[in-house]
């Protein structure tokens, strides 16, 4: 190109045709600056929207690896507190404390009335462990999957109403031996509630009733908890 101005300015192109010439070189020399400039900005403006594309795809695969920790971390607390509900964990008792026979009727009261206490207080942790369980289950609700809240509700309910029921059934005979104490009736023969028989009936039923519901909700949460292979669509 330098070489074809020189001819031109030497006089090498005739006079007429120099103004087109150098307007026309001058025209293609300005664009050709224009489409490097143009090129400059688009690649500039490429690389940040590539820059921001991976910030943006590193901040998803955060936010997922962060859901994700914290999905199992609600799962393992909730089913921890639905753990602490199961009938060995409060205290339930099965035998009367044992007195000598020639011990005096109001201490024989006292052991028969106090076996009815301690029952009593293991029913309210049971129903106090339940509560734990529904307001843990409501704050990391969010996290789980809404059938297996559903399903960790459900069990919950039947639970309770599992120990409802039994507290109300050992409730009666406490009541009438409660009444016959306060009236000044309350003998040897009345004192006739057999704690060994309830504690096996209570232990059997709620491993019959409870046992596969809390195995189905074991199997669950730990399909929740295994790691899916590639290619696994379940």
């Amino acid at each position: 190109m330098s070489e074809f101005l020189i001819n031109l300015l030497s006089g090498g192109v005739a006079g007429a045709s120099v103004a087109a010439i150098l307007a026309k070189f001058l025209i293609q020399n300005q664009l050709s600056k224009s489409l490097k400039e143009y090129q400059h900005q688009l690649d500039i403006k490429k690389n940040s929207i590539q820059a921001d594309l991976s910030i943006y795809a590193d901040n998803e695969r955060q936010k997922t690896l962060d859901f994700g920790r914290k999905r199992i971390e609600a799962v393992e607390a909730v089913y921890s507190q639905v753990i602490l509900t199961s009938l060995p964990r409060h205290g339930f008792i099965k035998h009367v404390r044992t007195l000598s026979p020639n011990s005096l009727l109001n201490d024989q009261i006292s052991v028969y009335f106090d076996a009815f206490k301690e029952n009593y207080d293991a029913y309210v942790k049971a129903f106090d462990s339940i509560s734990n369980a529904y307001k843990i289950l409501e704050q990391h609700g969010i996290y789980l999957d809404e059938e297996l809240e559903k399903e960790i509700a459900v069990a919950l309910s039947q639970i309770n109403a599992y120990y409802s029921a039994k507290k109300q059934e050992m409730s009666k005979p406490y009541s009438h031996a409660r009444s016959l104490f306060h009236g000044g009736n309350l003998q040897l023969k009345d004192m006739d509630f057999d704690f060994v028989t309830f504690f096996d009936k209570q232990s059997h039923e709620w491993n019959h009733i409870t046992g596969p519901l809390r195995t189905q909700l074991k199997q669950k949460i730990r399909g929740y908890l295994t790691p899916k292979e590639h290619g696994n669509s379940k």
